[in-house]
């Protein structure tokens, strides 16, 4: 049974706990505020305002320790009265001094995720005879990170990665196979999104929704998709017709009655060049 709301009764009190490397930072920390954002195909961030600065002695006591010098592990765990669970966990890359008009002096920590590690540079590799799965498998333990690859198909005679970062790449392979992935305290998790399973969540308009924005698009559904290419072996053209993935969708709208309003009968996809 899906959970009403995501907000407990008892929240008259928020709470909160910043590890640093396994610690909690000082108490005597004045903590302005936490943001901490989490999306699929996105590495989790968090970002923190401090007070700091004494303008007195001029001098930044918090940032010239070293609580939160960049490459420190860092948990955020938040929750309501000390009943908190964690809701990032990663390391702090950048950190910035902010100091206002109104003589307000802050400083602002940039943390994220392990996987950060990822997006740094762009990358060439040849994967002969894998799979797409087995390609990712491989980027992603080479940064020492926890993974759940689901298994693709077909094994490809080559995978090619050209002048692309690792999280790039690693996007672009699961985009192909309809996969999302998504990212939560340095583990990778790589799958279809399966729709046919029941809500653990249910909020609703009026009572624990604080925003939305939600869109219907006819313009890019398609009634029927098929692609062809050139087979140079047997010299004859190549022809495979789409699958309907079976998703089931929100909304009381099928696919099918939104792609009748744009698409043609038949969408057609064909390459010039060899393609299996």
């Amino acid at each position: 049974m899906a959970i009403s709301s995501p907000v407990p009764e008892e929240t008259d009190l928020v709470s909160f706990a910043i590890m640093v490397n396994g610690k909690e930072i000082n108490g005597v920390y004045k903590v302005f505020s936490i943001f901490v954002e989490n999306a699929v195909n996105r590495i989790p961030a968090a970002r923190i305002h401090i007070l700091d600065g004494t303008p007195s002695e001029a001098d930044f006591p918090i940032s010239d320790s070293d609580d939160f010098i960049p490459g420190n592990s860092i948990t955020i765990n938040a929750g309501y009265n000390s009943n908190n669970d964690t809701i990032f966990s990663g390391i702090i890359i950048k950190q910035s001094l902010k100091i206002t008009q109104r003589g307000d002096s802050m400083l602002i920590l940039e943390c994220y995720d392990k996987a950060i590690k990822m997006t740094v540079g762009r990358k060439s590799a040849v994967f002969v005879s894998k799979t797409d799965s087995d390609a990712i498998s491989e980027i992603i333990s080479g940064y020492g990170l926890e993974k759940s690859v689901e298994a693709t198909t077909p094994r490809l005679p080559e995978i090619i990665q050209f002048y692309a970062s690792d999280w790039d790449f690693m996007l672009t392979r699961a985009d192909v196979n309809c996969q999302i992935v998504v990212v939560d305290q340095g583990k990778i998790t790589i799958s279809k999104p399966d729709t046919s399973k029941d809500p653990v969540l249910s909020v609703k308009y009026g009572e624990s929704l604080v925003s939305i924005d939600v869109t219907m698009d006819s313009s890019s559904q398609l009634s029927a998709v098929q692609s062809s290419s050139w087979d140079i072996k047997t010299q004859a053209l190549i022809n495979a017709n789409a699958v309907d993935p079976g998703f089931v969708l929100p909304g009381n709208i099928s696919s099918n009655t939104l792609a009748a309003v744009t698409s043609t009968s038949e969408f057609h996809l064909q390459s010039t060049v060899p393609l299996d």
